[in-house]
């Protein structure tokens, strides 16, 4: 895979002419739809309501949608979480498989919010969860049309933020049930989410992605240089424990695009408000003219 890579990275030749299929609006669109539902916490009706809302997506573009239930068993609050992961599959028969990843929940403590009786409120999630879930489903509307000769798979993960400092493990859950349980031979990489709609929107080189999957890492800020798009930074910044992290280990090589640089995160202030359809857009097309490559 090393020699596609590079192969791969050699022969990227976009400009901004390229006509784009991704559409800013729409997607922004599906993060205030998320935001609008309120805070979708792990086993809530709001996140089931997203669920369907998801499905009705898949369907109506005619892509494969499966539901991975399971329940996690929180020793410590002495509750059992139920669960599940949404994988929504193009291309179903290829046997040479993409993905693209982002965390469907948001959290169930403001734990870093400025006042302290705000700490144990749920949170809208806007940049965290809903911005990458909004990138996903636009790709979803778009697929069909670029028609990459892989299998593509839009993994929608739950559990991701249900940690706290105190109990690292108890973040990431959805991902570490995934790799677990789901048939991942065919992946050749993916492609994590997270934390990209901020208005002021700055991608660096995430750590673990640069030491995991430094050729795809490259790809990608190459593609974003050649589009003129300067949001991405060729240089790390912040090493990061995300959903990649449990792909990489589990030998599917995946790279996180994050902007950790935002100050509301884990707030009461991570609202709609704060998050701009132009950053998406910036996210979209440069994922789109990575798929193209794939005719």
């Amino acid at each position: 895979m090393l020699k596609f890579l590079i192969i791969f990275l050699i022969t990227i030749n976009v400009t901004f002419s390229d006509n784009f299929l991704f559409n800013k609006e729409r997607a922004y669109k599906y993060l205030v739809y998320q935001c609008d539902l309120g805070p979708r916490t792990p086993g809530s009706k709001n996140i089931e309501k997203l669920r369907q809302y998801i499905k009705n997506i898949s369907d109506d573009n005619g892509l494969r949608y499966i539901r991975q239930d399971f329940v996690f068993k929180d020793t410590v609050r002495k509750k059992n979480l139920k669960l599940s992961n949404l994988i929504v599959s193009y291309n179903v028969d290829s046997q040479r498989r993409i993905f693209f990843a982002a965390h469907y929940d948001t959290r169930f403590w403001a734990d870093l919010d400025p006042e302290p009786k705000n700490r144990n409120k749920p949170i809208d999630g806007a940049n965290d969860g809903a911005s990458g879930v909004a990138v996903l489903l636009e790709l979803m509307n778009i697929i069909n049309e670029i028609e990459p000769s892989y299998g593509v798979d839009f993994i929608f993960l739950d559990g991701e933020d249900y940690g706290t400092d105190d109990y690292p493990e108890m973040f990431c859950l959805g991902s570490k049930y995934f790799v677990q349980n789901y048939p991942i031979s065919d992946y050749v990489f993916g492609i994590v989410l997270d934390m990209i709609g901020d208005c002021d929107n700055q991608y660096f080189f995430e750590g673990y992605s640069d030491y995991y999957a430094p050729e795809l890492n490259q790809i990608i800020f190459q593609i974003a240089q050649n589009l003129g798009i300067s949001s991405f930074i060729p240089e790390v910044k912040h090493t990061i424990l995300d959903d990649h992290l449990f792909f990489n280990r589990a030998g599917i090589k995946t790279i996180d695009i994050i902007d950790f640089d935002y100050p509301y995160w884990h707030t009461l202030e991570d609202t709609k408000d704060k998050c701009c359809a132009n950053s998406l857009n910036d996210i979209g097309i440069v994922l789109e003219t990575f798929l193209k490559q794939f005719k």
